[in-house]
């Protein structure tokens, strides 16, 4: 047991003990090590993402899917006097290009528009998507009529087509799936 007394009267005298006793320090080291050793992972986790196997007749009729699937852009573009050009690509090739002048007005020629995209509608029936690209100055408000002639026609016009299933079907949408390109301030 430690005595304040007897420690400062060896102060006096001049004894003065040098030794530390290090023994309790290493059974703490001896015991503390094996239990960091026992926490820590050395080994990592890694997960490999593998698809299921499937039915080869699925695969193959993935592939005529495949096969009968084409690469198609409908591409609008507004100029900033407000005239347009219809540009129709399969598989990144140019097969349709039509430019249409503004009418009397300035305006955009929408029945002309319209006439344009139900063609190209009748020859790509199963094609949804188109991007249209404003020019600097165009309105707003003929972005708009631009987009509502695009994405439906009148049930007059109607456009007849076979399904995937091989059913003759008659549908009023034109092209719902609009993008934009460029669209600057």
């Amino acid at each position: 047991m430690f005595n304040l007394k007897d420690f400062i009267e060896d102060q006096q005298e001049g004894e003065v003990s040098t030794e530390v006793d290090l023994s309790p320090l290493l059974a703490l080291m001896v015991t503390l090590i094996p239990v960091l050793l026992l926490q820590t992972s050395f080994a990592t986790l890694k997960m490999l993402e593998t698809s299921l196997p499937v039915l080869s007749d699925q695969v193959q009729e993935k592939k005529d899917e495949d096969k009968n699937k084409i690469d198609f852009d409908l591409d609008i573009f507004v100029k900033n006097d407000n005239s347009v050009v219809v540009q129709a690509q399969v598989d990144k090739k140019v097969v349709r290009t039509k430019t249409i002048t503004s009418n009397a007005k300035k305006e955009l020629n929408l029945s002309v528009i319209k006439d344009e995209i139900i063609a190209i509608k009748k020859s790509y029936p199963n094609q949804m998507s188109a991007k249209v690209t404003p020019g600097d100055k165009t309105k707003y408000d003929n972005i708009v009529k631009l987009l509502d002639v695009m994405r439906k026609t009148d049930s007059s016009r109607m456009i007849a087509f076979v399904d995937k299933d091989g059913k003759s079907t008659q549908t009023d949408i034109l092209f719902p799936d609009i993008s934009f390109g460029n669209i600057t301030d």
